[in-house]
């Protein structure tokens, strides 16, 4: 038995201008057009085997819901499938899907706690912000103000129907209308999601170094923050983790077919409990202030160094913004030795390099040319 739409709420939500592509797509003709009144479409061109559909342009009208409702049916007949098959084939060709995907197994039915669930979509709404963000205008963090169109791309994003198959929420990314034809620039919409699974990647390589400890000074550069990895984008990987019960999560990506599939990007992306820990310590170390080509003055009134380490520890008293400060630099053994002598001498040392800030921990990162004042 196939399933008939009959709500009118879901029949109202359709996009008029989402339809006519569909139509187009798979083959129709439009006949005629009404300004914000209706089109009228056929299929065929034997007139005892012709289809005509009359597709409502206007949500505004009373009538609205019922004349989708016909268009459905019509298409129902045509395709020999389901309106909601239909429906899901018709959103999916003139927008991105983004399914975000929780693996828990109190979540096996498809269900989850409403309060976890509240948390997921903030969370998610949070992560395509950050990334709209960063298509603008790529920042290590965003404060409070954020780029007017990354707001408008969210205002326009909206859910989908929920799937099973542990916990799966659907975001369905629209493409512009008005962007759809083939000798236009790519959508915004399209360059947002893009820039989603970049900086998913990422995120994701940068945290693994961090977990195998293959990267110690957490500084990310500046062509990682161009693919979109931000202090908000890990604090939103963060939150869904967390509403997850903390089993990781997947994030797939369905592309619209109406413009066709970018090559140079994937479709899965998968972030393992194991290295979520790593991306709250990056997205915290994105959000630290820092001072580049900082030039540090002061004595040194701390070493540390295991016996078989090529590195040692030192602290420093020095100035920051009129205000004495310990901070931490890690040097090689060359530097480290001098660091010593500084120390047993009461001598003041320079140096200069990326001060980051941390809460009320100060690290100077990438030392250079440590020498006695």
């Amino acid at each position: 038995m196939k399933a008939t739409i009959r709500d009118p709420e879901t029949l109202q939500s359709i996009e008029p201008n989402q339809v006519a592509t569909y139509l187009q797509m798979n083959g129709w003709q439009q006949e005629s057009f009404l300004p914000d009144k209706a089109s009228i479409w056929t299929l065929g061109s034997e007139p005892e085997s012709q289809f005509e559909v009359l597709l409502p342009l206007n949500p505004k009208f009373r009538d609205f819901p019922i004349r989708m409702s016909e268009v459905l049916k019509t298409l129902e007949a045509v395709e020999h499938r389901s309106q909601i098959e239909i429906l899901t084939s018709l959103v999916g060709s003139v927008a991105d899907i983004i399914d975000i995907r929780l693996t828990h197994p109190s979540f096996e039915d498809g269900t989850m706690p409403l309060h976890d669930g509240v948390h997921l979509i903030r969370h998610a709404r949070d992560l395509l912000l950050s990334v709209a963000s960063s298509t603008v205008e790529p920042k290590a963090h965003f404060e409070r103000t954020r780029p007017p169109r990354a707001s408008r791309y969210v205002e326009k994003v909206r859910l989908g129907q929920t799937k099973r198959g542990s916990y799966v929420l659907s975001i369905v990314s629209p493409l512009s209308p008005m962007q759809l034809s083939l000798d236009s620039s790519e959508p915004f919409e399209r360059a947002v999601v893009k820039k989603l699974f970049k900086s998913l990647e990422t995120t994701k390589h940068v945290a693994e170094e961090i977990a195998s400890s293959s990267r110690h000074d957490l500084l990310v550069s500046n062509n990682e923050i161009q693919q979109g990895i931000s202090a908000n984008l890990c604090a939103a990987l963060m939150g869904i983790h967390n509403s997850g019960k903390q089993q990781g999560l997947e994030i797939n990506l369905n592309w619209a077919s109406a413009i066709g599939v970018p090559e140079d990007v994937g479709t899965q992306i998968i972030f393992p409990s194991r290295i979520m820990p790593s991306v709250a310590r990056l997205g915290r170390r994105l959000k630290a202030h820092v001072y580049e080509n900082f030039e540090v003055r002061g004595e040194v009134i701390k070493l540390e160094r295991q016996r078989k380490d090529a590195t040692g520890s030192v602290t420093l008293l020095s100035r920051v913004d009129d205000r004495e400060r310990k901070i931490k630099v890690e040097l090689a053994e060359t530097d480290y030795r001098l660091a010593s002598i500084a120390n047993q001498e009461r001598r003041v040392v320079i140096c200069r390099g990326n001060l980051i800030k941390e809460g009320r921990i100060f690290t100077l990162a990438y030392p250079q040319g440590l020498s006695l004042a």
